[in-house]
């Protein structure tokens, strides 16, 4: 966002007081404030592979977060992230690797 000098918008993160670190135990914790037992969470961690051109139309389709700080661009700051992503993947040959972790939990519902 700071290349393209372009902002969020306004309520696209939790507020503080809403919030929780994005860790197994941050994630765990939050379960088990809510009234379930027997939490566990752990990290899964892979290599996810796009071509830059498919992601970037996931972008502009406004999906997660990115995409939606994109649709909420005015032309100019669109073009400003169109650029910079341009900017960025110029030198990629073949797909992106991007490391991605995503928190998996189970718990059980107190009734």
């Amino acid at each position: 966002m700071t290349r393209a000098a372009v902002t969020p918008p306004a309520g696209s993160r939790l507020p503080p007081e809403h919030d929780f670190e994005r860790t197994a135990e941050g994630f765990g914790g939050i379960l088990a404030e809510a009234g379930f037992e027997q939490v566990e969470c752990q990290e899964l961690h892979w290599t996810f592979e796009i071509r830059p051109d498919d992601l970037w139309s996931a972008v502009e389709a406004g999906i997660a977060g990115i995409g939606q700080t994109f649709r909420s661009q005015d032309a100019a700051g669109q073009e400003r992230m169109r650029a910079a992503y341009g900017e960025i993947t110029a030198t990629v040959v073949g797909d992106l690797k991007l490391r991605s972790v995503a928190l998996i939990a189970s718990a059980d519902r107190v009734r």
